[in-house]
């Protein structure tokens, strides 16, 4: 035999669409906001992000040439005079 449920009084499937449609508004609004926070605060976060890659490079930049300057002063043997 089948066990189906059928629907008394108690319950009723309302076909509501326009709740629906007002729900899904609601949820539609909601994904854009978010989606405006999210780009928002990388926008803010954007110039920090910037700052740190800048002083990065700086710093190995100026590691670079440290190091250079070591290598010619310390390994590099002195020119013989002719």
């Amino acid at each position: 035999m089948y066990s189906r449920s059928f629907n008394t009084a108690r319950e009723q499937n309302y076909w509501r669409p326009l709740y629906q449609l007002k729900l899904a508004a609601r949820q539609g609004l909601d994904g854009i906001g978010d989606y405006a926070a999210a780009m928002a605060s990388f926008l803010f976060y954007l110039p920090t992000v910037l700052l740190w890659l800048a002083t990065i490079l700086i710093g190995a930049a100026v590691g670079w040439r440290i190091l250079r300057w070591a290598g010619k002063a310390l390994f590099v043997a002195p020119a013989k005079a002719a």
